[in-house]
């Protein structure tokens, strides 16, 4: 049996009674060892608990495969019970977060993180202890281990400040066993691990068993592999996963998207410091290509001011190739040379998309060069800010490369005297048109507009400065 009492130092006081002799525990000293029935010593805590106290670490420089990368902050739950003469488990239980400074390395591969990262860490061990307690002890409750990040790449592991143990060891059971003592990880010497866990920064098990995971930038969220670039998480993915982006990227060359998978970009943004290469097709003109079925992109920001922005060097923002299925899901796209989407022989759908700034249009419908396949673009909400916001050329439509567009809102306007259509959901600047059955067509003038009327038809007037004299000859609707 055992009675816990708690003294006036709020300390714990145990009274432990093996068999018919009664020895007293109090604060975390014992007054002398008894005998008990041997038990295996294994992550279940014993009966016999003989100390049990929780300690709160702060500034622990934490280490992985390559080196030190991150501050820890943590509570240590420590328990000790016996299982033997002179025989003990000891267990330490951690639960708390860690900070990675930008520059350090990620604790499984390597790959040098270019940002912060933070998460949470919990985890822990069980040893075998074998040794004499020692009369009397004192665990701190509290511990500053003194690692910042000024120094976190030179501290040493395991040190401690000079008030503690020397200064020579962070090993708690230094303070409990005399010297001599001897203890081994259960479970043939692996009995530990720590669970490191982020948003969206990837997973890293440190264990006895096997390390896997990482924690890094570009994540595939089903392997929990970490990549120092988005095309090589994508070109190591299957079709099916899901890449999350935990940084910001630049980009030097078009990411090409090949497989059915998901772009999860968590908020941050892609912004390309290239241009596109005079002549170039589709494999070089975007910031991202998209030449896979089954692709959805979402929560992300493409900002291509650092990118291509004159003809003929200018870039898109997306530019999606003979691919069907492909979603946007909350998708902004600003300052490009050229088309913030592009809708090439394939069937698209955004949801809450944003663009302005494009230099072209919003988003571009069409066929492209020897394309065979329907262009469709479907809008079911956002905000197109730029000055034209769906167009299409109409130069490479056929009877099997059509162009269609389903945007509730939008009014369909033909360009006179060229096969240019342009969809808006407001008056067209500078553009006189002439609206019948929701269908619009634009001229370059009023009287252009006027002289196509038929008497009774109304023609709208978009915000602009027209320098012309105007010959008004039949009934009709200025507006």
């Amino acid at each position: 049996m055992k009675i816990q009492l708690l003294n006036s130092a709020n300390k714990i006081t145990k009274l432990v009674l093996f068999g018919t002799a009664a020895f007293i525990v109090s604060g975390f000293f014992i007054a002398s060892e008894v005998r008990a029935q041997t038990v295996t010593c294994s992550n279940e805590v014993g009966p016999q608990v003989l100390i049990d106290t929780v300690q709160n670490i702060t500034n622990d420089v934490d280490s992985g495969n390559h080196g030190n990368w991150a501050l820890d902050a943590y509570t240590r739950h420590l328990q000790v019970w016996q299982i033997g003469e002179s025989t003990y488990c000891a267990k330490a239980s951690y639960d708390g977060t860690f900070h990675a400074p930008a520059g350090v390395l990620s604790p499984q591969n390597g790959i040098t993180l270019t940002t912060s990262v933070d998460g949470t860490m919990i985890g822990g061990y069980t040893k075998t202890v074998t040794g004499t307690i020692k009369a009397s002890s004192s665990i701190p409750t509290a511990l500053d281990y003194g690692g910042t990040l000024a120094n976190i790449s030179t501290w040493t592991q395991n040190s401690l400040p000079a008030s503690y143990n020397g200064g020579t060891s962070q090993n708690w059971l230094d303070e409990i066993f005399e010297t001599g003592y001897k203890g081994e990880f259960i479970d043939g010497g692996n009995g530990w691990s720590w669970t490191y866990t982020t948003s969206n920064n990837g997973v890293w098990v440190n264990a006895g068993t096997g390390s896997t995971g990482d924690i890094g930038l570009f994540v595939n969220k089903q392997t929990n592999a970490v990549y120092s670039t988005i095309q090589e998480a994508i070109n190591a993915a299957s079709d099916g996963d899901t890449i999350s982006l935990g940084a910001d990227a630049t980009t030097t060359a078009q990411i090409t998207i090949t497989k059915a998978i998901t772009i999860d970009g968590n908020g941050h943004t892609i912004s390309p410091t290239f241009s596109k290469a005079s002549g170039s097709d589709y494999t070089n003109n975007s910031a991202i290509g998209i030449q896979h079925s089954d692709v959805i992109i979402k929560n992300l920001i493409l900002d291509g001011k650092n990118g291509g922005q004159s003809y003929p060097t200018q870039l898109h923002g997306i530019n999606v190739y003979k691919s069907t299925n492909v979603n946007l899901d909350t998708v902004t796209i600003s300052h490009f040379g050229g088309s913030g989407i592009v809708v090439n022989g394939s069937t698209v759908t955004a949801v809450n998309l944003t663009t302005n700034g494009n230099g072209w249009n919003a988003v571009n419908v069409d066929p492209g060069k020897g394309v065979l396949d329907p262009s469709v673009f479907t809008l079911t909400s956002g905000t197109l800010a730029d000055i034209n916001q769906i167009w299409s050329d109409g130069g490479n439509v056929t009877s099997t490369a059509t162009v269609a567009v389903n945007a509730a809102g939008y009014t369909q306007y033909a360009i006179s005297n060229s096969k240019g259509i342009l969809w808006s959901d407001k008056p067209l600047a500078n553009t006189a048109a002439i609206i019948k059955d929701g269908v619009g067509t634009a001229y370059s003038s009023i009287q252009s507009a006027i002289d196509a009327t038929t008497p009774g038809d109304t023609i709208t007037i978009g915000a602009g400065t027209y320098k012309e004299s105007l010959l008004i000859n039949k009934p009709l609707i200025l507006s």
